[in-house]
């Protein structure tokens, strides 16, 4: 019966470390995403495209940085390009890409060069999605 409780015990707070986020065994600073859609078409209720039913709203991947290595929590199905932008045209409607980088599907860590170094925006490329934050090196 106490193995029972507390076989119990440890897998309800290990599952709540996952769903508040906060992930054991991570390093470094979480990165906060902004998502955007950048594809063709409408998007209705946080989908894409023209549904009658209600789609599930694309949520910002869990990115960490520890120095100049991102740390990919969310796996991603298809390719994605990561992308450092200039921090002074992130709000312009093209931002300068000063550095970007194909990564194939299923890669948890991107490895950034050493010679960027200060504040840049950082936008990962997913499909016809785009989720946009702010980085230190």
């Amino acid at each position: 019966m106490k193995k029972l409780v507390l076989l119990c015990s440890l897998i309800l707070f290990s599952t709540k470390g996952i769903a508040d986020g906060n992930y054991p065994c991570s390093t470094g600073e979480r990165i906060s995403f902004v998502v955007m859609y950048g594809g063709p078409g409408p998007i209705h209720n946080g989908s894409a495209g023209n549904h009658s039913t209600p789609r599930t709203p694309i949520l910002a991947p869990t990115v960490y940085l520890d120095d100049h290595t991102l740390i990919l929590y969310t796996e991603f199905e298809d390719a994605i390009e990561v992308q450092l932008l200039e921090h002074d045209t992130m709000d312009d409607d093209e931002p300068t890409v000063v550095y970007s980088v194909s990564v194939p599907a299923g890669t948890q860590q991107v490895v950034l060069p050493s010679t960027y170094t200060g504040g840049y925006g950082i936008r990962l490329v997913v499909g016809q999605w785009y989720f946009i934050g702010v980085i230190d090196l």
